[in-house]
């Protein structure tokens, strides 16, 4: 998670980079802890509603205020603490300056954002591929225009709705479904004979691909949880 940036003002503060919010220091404390709510040390510094916070501890760093000096130190962290790009030794105190940048979880924040862009292409990939295979069953009949203008109209009101749809936008593979039935009732399209296996799978890989495309799950896991799985 990128963290923080310490500010100048009438008292220190930090940055968050990402929302570009500021947070100000805890008065009157002399150790401010950063993490997220538990029952050992509560933190005086939540990141829980912070973006990336997953890869925050619990208990991650606290900042020691000695007078005017402020000093970070990670307490054991899981994904680690980076100052200015290094990545901090635990329990090791590191003397801050107006603006330093904070890291929490750097590493894990890279790979996540990485495996998130390769999920999106693997979801891409799938997606063509299925179209493809069924597209290679579809013979578009004639003439084109008069039978398939309810497919084309409601094909666009589909596409526009599961892009801008919000929480309506599965309301677009229900237009879209309804203008594939008119138009092969109306003889616009003619499906060619193919087997119950290759059909399902084809469908089977284009709804896989939109599922990681879209939210980079495929039934609630994604290529990390997968790989966690095949680490135990």
């Amino acid at each position: 998670m990128q963290a923080t940036r310490v500010q100048t003002g009438q008292l220190p503060k930090l940055l968050h980079v990402q929302t570009n919010t500021y947070i100000d220091l805890p008065l009157n404390l002399s150790v401010i802890h950063i993490g997220k709510p538990n029952n050992r040390i509560p933190p005086d510094i939540d990141v829980s509603n912070l973006p990336n916070s997953d890869v925050v501890s619990r208990i991650h760093a606290h900042i020691l205020v000695q007078g005017n000096t402020y000093i970070i130190e990670d307490l054991g962290s899981a994904n680690g603490t980076y100052l200015n790009e290094s990545l901090l030794q635990p329990l090791t105190q590191h003397k801050l300056k107006l603006g330093d940048r904070i890291d929490f979880g750097k590493e894990n924040q890279v790979e996540e954002e990485h495996v998130a862009l390769f999920t999106k292409f693997i979801g891409l990939a799938l997606m063509i591929g299925g179209l493809a295979f069924l597209a290679g069953t579809i013979v578009i009949g004639s003439p084109v225009w008069i039978y398939n203008t309810p497919l084309i109209a409601l094909s666009i009101a589909g596409v526009f709705t599961l892009t801008n749809g919000g929480s309506f936008r599965n309301l677009g593979w229900f237009l879209i479904g309804i203008g594939i039935v008119i138009a092969i009732g109306s003889g616009g399209i003619l499906i060619l004979p193919i087997g119950l296996l290759p059909f399902l799978l084809a469908v089977s890989a284009f709804s896989a691909g939109y599922q990681l495309f879209t939210s980079g799950k495929v039934l609630s896991y994604n290529l990390l949880s997968i790989k966690e799985i095949f680490k135990k």
